[in-house]
This record gives structure tokens, C-alpha cells and sequence, in this order.
């Protein structure tokens, strides 16, 4: 089996992290959403800033299915952590919950270029 490293994993999961952290942004607590509330270009800038962090906190980790620490994690476990740790959101475990608990967002309007 081919060992992936979290860079690889996070290129993987960043388009779902981003998409949904559009969709949950009025789920934010409200310490974190009075710290946000100026300009769309200062939240975006805001956002990648502390994912780069995040990034760097996981950086060279391996990928394992079921994995859910910095000696191996899997990519549900990661999106959890990230959205954790980055954003004070929490998620269920598992990918499939993860799924259920988001919000379809169209392309249009999830401000991915």
C-alpha cells in the first residue's frame, strides 16, 4: 500500500474544508464571528492564514486509514482536527456524519475561483 504524507492528503481535503467552511460560517461562536466581521477580502485572508498554520501543524504525517494522531491520520480525522482546532467547529468522526451535518453549496456561490 502506498504511504501518503499529509500534504498529499490535505491537497485531497482542502477543497472540502474551504467549500464547507463557507457553508458553516453562521455556525461560528460568536467570539470567533465578532473577530471576523470586516471586509471579505481581511476573512479570506484570515482564513487561509490559519489553514497555512494548520498545514504546518500536520505537515509530514502519514496517511492511514483510521489513523488519528501525528504518528498517522486518515482524511476525516483531519478535516475534524483542522475544523477543530482552526475554526472552534466540531464534526463527527467519520466522513460519511461529516457529510450529512454539511450544507450543499453550489460553485457559484462558494467563492472558489
Amino acid at each position: 500500500m502506498k504511504r501518503f504524507c499529509v500534504a498529499r492528503l490535505l491537497i485531497l481535503c482542502l477543497p472540502f474544508v474551504v467549500v464547507h467552511s463557507y457553508a458553516a460560517e453562521k455556525k461560528l461562536s460568536p467570539r470567533l464571528t465578532h473577530k471576523m466581521t470586516t471586509s471579505p477580502q481581511l476573512k479570506s485572508d484570515m482564513r487561509r492564514t490559519k489553514l497555512l498554520k494548520e498545514y504546518q501543524h500536520w505537515k509530514g504525517t502519514r496517511y492511514r486509514y483510521g489513523g488519528n494522531s501525528h504518528k498517522a491520520i486518515d482524511c476525516s480525522a483531519l478535516t475534524k482536527r483542522i475544523y477543530k482546532n482552526t475554526f472552534a467547529i466540531e464534526l463527527p468522526r467519520t466522513a460519511s456524519k461529516q457529510l450529512q451535518t454539511g450544507k450543499r453549496v453550489r460553485k457559484k456561490k462558494s467563492h472558489l475561483r
